[in-house]
């Protein structure tokens, strides 16, 4: 399950000495390592002037307002290092109008399970916190259809409250977040791994205990692969057959194994009959419902 580690310490870290920390004495490989270095986190949490320091520089900026943040309106990004990165999370309670409501809720996925494709710590900065209903469950027992039965674990509820670490492991633990009480600020260490990264993030229904989608980020935005059914050519396929094949994530070969179809509508049944035999079996169940639909 998602670890609650005590670190509780006094030292402040400004944001140069946590990077420069993580990157001399954590070995982001290693998950006991990172949740070791749960004090140096509380230290940067404990610092509550370096956070306006940061916004007040990007804020002034002739370049522009945190230039290469890819994330939503509520993550500001903060640092880099070599495997990782820093950002902080703003979390806002949710307002009693119903049409301010359901966009508070979308922007700050509130009330949604899922799981990551990434570990990361996560620490309170300021205010109440937000809290969040804990599960885990198996990836190795799933395929990750729309639908699928799986078994997830209740792990009860908390709350991220000041100066609290939590260490989150990918493709394992589920959370739900909720709006806080009032304004708050969490700060992340996120751990980068190109295989994990190529990995669907999958959203789920604890009462019914499903797979309801996939987060559509990374790999999970497999409908870009839907683009060379349109414009593809003789290349195009090429390469899909080789995304088909050997691509980690099982629903960017479904996408590939679907273009192809679309570009030789043809030679659609023996492209999924032939796939019944792949070595991913997310992609052997797509066969065998595209086939079963066509029959």
């Amino acid at each position: 399950m998602s670890i609650t580690i005590a670190a509780d310490n006094d030292n402040l870290f400004e944001l140069d000495q946590y990077i420069e920390y993580i990157e001399r004495n954590v070995d982001l490989n290693d998950r006991d390592s990172v949740v070791a270095s749960a004090p140096a986190l509380r230290a940067l949490a404990n610092n509550k002037a370096f956070l306006v320091r940061k916004l007040n520089e990007d804020l002034a900026a002739l370049s522009g307002f945190q230039p290469i943040n890819s994330y939503t309106a509520q993550t500001l990004l903060l640092g880099t290092g070599r495997g990782f990165h820093i950002r902080a999370n703003i979390w806002m309670p949710c307002d009693d109008r119903p049409s301010v409501r359901a966009w508070q809720e979308q922007l700050f996925v509130y009330g949604l399970p899922h799981d990551h494709n990434f570990d990361f710590l996560t620490v309170g900065h300021h205010g109440p916190g937000y809290s969040t209903d804990l599960y885990e469950y198996d990836r190795s027992s799933v395929l990750g259809m729309a639908g699928e039965r799986v078994e997830l674990v209740s792990r009860g509820r908390a709350t991220l409250d000041p100066g609290k670490v939590m260490f989150y492991r990918a493709c394992r633990d589920i959370h739900t977040q909720l709006p806080p009480a009032a304004f708050s600020i969490s700060l992340n260490l996120m751990i980068e791994n190109r295989k994990n990264a190529l990995l669907d993030q999958f959203v789920f229904d604890p009462e019914q205990g499903v797979i309801r989608g996939t987060v559509h980020t990374g790999a999970s935005r497999s409908f870009l692969f839907e683009l060379p059914r349109y414009l593809g050519d003789n290349t195009t396929r090429a390469t899909l057959e080789r995304l088909a094949a050997e691509h980690p994530s099982g629903r960017v070969r479904a996408s590939s194994l679907e273009s192809l179809c679309a570009l030789e509508p043809g030679e659609a049944g023996r492209i999924w009959r032939r796939s019944l035999d792949s070595e991913h079996p997310y992609v052997r169940a797509v066969a065998r419902e595209k086939l079963s639909l066509a029959s």
